[in-house]
């Protein structure tokens, strides 16, 4: 397995545990079990339990949100593509409030 492969598996199930358990109660120990890999690999391509959350949350929240918006609804009018990117933000905000406070 490629270290992008192990990297997007760990991101994958730790944002699945974080969402159904909280980012409190879930460890790393954890994390890497159901991923399939050893607890010092999480700590290998993460460094932190901090850090892997702030990246889970960004490839599968935020990421794939404003990767729609800039692939495929610009329409190359600052103001209004601005206003559509800020609306977009603060709809992501909105809707995961509960992971944000963790």
């Amino acid at each position: 397995m490629s270290k992008k492969d192990t990297t997007e598996k760990i991101l994958k199930c730790a944002m699945s545990l974080f969402s159904k358990k909280g980012y409190n109660v879930v460890t790393t120990k954890e994390i890497a079990k159901e991923a399939g890999v050893s607890e010092m690999t999480v700590f290998r391509h993460f460094e932190s339990k901090k850090n892997l959350f702030e990246k889970a949350f960004n490839e599968y929240v935020f990421l794939p949100n404003f990767k729609f918006i800039f692939e495929k609804n610009l329409e190359w009018d600052l103001e209004k593509d601005l206003l559509k990117i800020s609306h977009i933000y603060q709809d992501v905000l909105s809707k995961n409030k509960k992971i944000i406070l963790m």
